[in-house]
């Protein structure tokens, strides 16, 4: 077995909250320093962000919807169902996801949750002691698999390759994952602290995983060049 597939092995079963080897977990006052220390910058007012990035971003990500408002009726049982969630824990709330506020059922879409992630996409500093907790989103949505994608035979093998698998598959029920959430229930003592330090890590690990992929790909064009 090689290295890599060894630590997609053992990441598999990493849980994303818990502390491991001495290393600080998600909900611990230290771990912004295993965030920071690995490469990642957490931007939290935007100021950072290339104009580039914010152009797309206005243009694209925050456009208004081109669907109906919701009426007061769906609006009201959003708000109730928010009411009752109020004090349970943490699993209860995916229900959330399953209002009218959140429309994830699109055709090609499969949403994926509560799986742990493998870790070789994630940043790492070889000379820093601690490293990325292993992501758990408890919901994330990505491209669909089997019968339900829209990938080619030729893509699928790339997507299903062994050493592209960790990249393009890093948890299971879809492909390329591109939008996590993070759920917390304050009354099971959750922080949103914690969440964004979860956030971090599944963030970071899909778009490094993009980069590989994009740079296996220019590798490959040299060589037929």
């Amino acid at each position: 077995m090689s290295q890599q597939q060894s630590q997609y092995a053992e990441s598999q079963g990493a849980g994303s909250g818990a502390s491991q080897n001495g290393r600080p977990g998600t909900s611990s006052p230290l771990y912004r320093d295993t965030v920071y220390n690995n490469f990642i910058t957490m931007d939290f007012l935007g100021r950072q962000l290339p104009q580039e990035l914010r152009d797309y971003a206005d243009e694209h990500i925050l456009k208004q919807r081109t669907s109906p408002q919701l009426g007061d009726e769906v609006v009201s049982k959003i708000i109730d169902t928010a009411e009752e969630l109020a004090d349970s824990s943490e699993g209860p709330t995916n229900k959330l996801l399953r209002t009218l506020m959140f429309p994830i059922d699109h055709t090609g879409i499969a949403e994926g949750g509560n799986t742990p992630w493998n870790t070789i996409a994630l940043p790492k500093d070889p000379e820093y002691e601690y490293s990325i907790v292993a992501p758990k989103p408890d919901a994330y949505l990505g491209y669909s698999r089997g019968q339900q994608s829209g990938w080619s035979t030729s893509q699928y093998n790339v997507i299903s390759h062994l050493r592209a698998r960790p990249y393009t598959q890093p948890g299971r029920g879809n492909t390329f994952p591109f939008l996590m959430f993070e759920l917390k229930s304050e009354a099971a003592g959750g922080t949103l602290y914690a969440a964004e330090n979860q956030a971090a890590g599944s963030g970071s690990h899909s778009v490094n995983a993009l980069s590989w992929l994009l740079q296996e790909g220019t590798k490959e064009r040299s060589l037929r060049y």
